[in-house]
């Protein structure tokens, strides 16, 4: 029985040894249709892409990546609108009207003063109008306080 266990190890030691040889004594015919098949398939997928530097299919295929995320943004503005509401509870102090560290207003006048405390997190920021009436059509100057 050894011998016979010997016998099979010899044989497929010299298969291998066999095989091991053929292929190095063919290792140059091999590499280089392994280099004609690699050249074979990049051409492959330059003529399917229609790649000319850029690539025409990728750019179609950028065009509508850009055309579905306008199209998802669009219809995500009810999620938007939710966090911008979220938000927005979370300010605090609103005045409309005078405010008392603000009495150098005339409120004699017919002008209609407006002052908006709004907080945000760490940060509060403050707009103030002397006459809202004349602000209609502008953007509030924001002061922004820090160190609060």
């Amino acid at each position: 029985m050894n011998s016979s266990v010997g016998g099979m190890r010899s044989a497929g030691y010299n298969a291998g040894m066999g095989f091991y040889s053929g292929l190095a004594s063919t290792r140059g015919s091999i590499m280089g249709l392994a280099s004609s098949i690699a050249a074979s398939v990049s051409a492959r997928i330059r003529s399917a892409l229609r790649i000319h530097s850029p690539s025409r299919v990728l750019m179609n295929l950028g065009s509508y990546a850009g055309e579905g995320l306008a199209v998802g943004l669009e219809k995500s503005k009810r999620y938007v609108n939710n966090a911008v509401d979220g938000l927005s509870n979370t300010i605090r102090g609103v005045d409309t009207g005078l405010n008392s560290s603000f009495s150098d207003f005339n409120t004699n006048s017919k002008a209609m003063p407006l002052v908006i405390n709004l907080r945000l997190g760490n940060k509060e920021f403050r707009a103030i109008s002397r006459d809202i009436t004349q602000e209609q059509g502008k953007d509030l100057r924001l002061e922004a306080n820090f160190g609060i």
